[in-house]
């Protein structure tokens, strides 16, 4: 279980045992970065976005890419990074997408269309093999890879609620859901649809999405803290600092061992258990 933090690195729980502990570099002090995003494989390679740069870690050996040392990276805070093939796909602030090229260490262009070098890109997912989905503050970007055409959505052109776009996430259902500044949505044999059977209206900024293995959706919210959306989005659960949660804002929602679900805040995380109802906050 891994934890990117603000000031405090990138923190894990290791398997044998049940604390954290702070991971540390030895050509990087990485224990005071500030995370915004980050990737780790299998193969000894970490991937770190934080607000002054992208970290390159191979077996402990790090390497940093600024814009102060970098030609294509065009912004310090990478808002996202996705594996692309034996690459990854680089999402930052204000200054698009990139590719980071693992065998030459070096930051390339994705695209040489304008909006990929000028907005935010917050979230990347895969739909298929062929189609990219990108939610940024322009909007939502569809992007074919075979023939490199993309469509753009936004609330001028479709029904979207809002342009601002923090996280994407496709469902065991196919739908692609979309957190934004305006609540959620999700776009469904090409069409954008909103919750009827509920009333969400309350939730105001949506910050991250999940759906855990019973296949009901969670919702991480600014400042409303969690939402439970039963499977077949009939109802709901809203979780706040009056029960589980000790900070309204929750901007990452996971699940480790079966109904056991990890909530992160700028306060603490919740560990709660589906299961039996009960709860630990680190």
């Amino acid at each position: 279980f891994w934890v990117g933090t603000f000031s405090g690195g990138v923190n894990y729980i290791p398997s044998a045992e049940n604390i954290f502990k702070t991971l540390n570099n030895k050509d990087i002090n990485t224990s005071s970065l500030n995370i915004r995003s980050f990737c780790i494989d299998g193969n000894g390679v970490g991937m770190y976005g934080t607000r002054n740069g992208l970290v390159y870690n191979k077996n402990g050996h790090a390497q940093w890419f600024t814009i102060d040392n970098t030609t294509n990276q065009r912004s310090n805070i990478i808002l996202s990074i996705f594996p692309f093939g034996n690459n990854y796909l680089v999402g930052t602030y204000g200054g698009g997408l990139n590719v980071f090229e693992v065998e030459t260490r070096s930051v390339k262009k994705f695209d040489d269309a304008s909006i990929f070098s000028e907005t935010s890109f917050y979230s990347i997912i895969r739909s298929d093999d062929n189609t990219l989905w990108f939610g940024t503050l322009s909007g939502l970007i569809k992007y074919e890879l075979d023939n490199k055409k993309y469509t753009v959505y936004n609330t001028q052109n479709s029904d979207i609620i809002s342009d601002d776009i923090y996280c994407l996430m496709k469902d065991s259902s196919g739908r692609i859901w979309i957190a934004t500044r305006g609540g959620v949505c999700y776009f469904q044999d090409g069409v954008f649809k909103q919750l009827d059977t509920i009333d969400l209206s309350f939730v105001g900024i949506v910050r991250t999405l999940f759906q855990d293995s019973e296949n009901n959706i969670w919702l991480g919210c600014e400042n409303q803290g969690a939402v439970e959306i039963s499977a077949d989005l009939s109802s709901y659960i809203h979780y706040t600092i009056h029960d589980i949660l000790p900070d309204s804002y929750v901007s990452s929602i996971i699940e480790g061992a079966k109904g056991q679900i990890w909530m992160t805040t700028p306060k603490g995380i919740t560990l709660y258990d589906h299961t039996s109802y009960t709860y630990r906050i680190f």
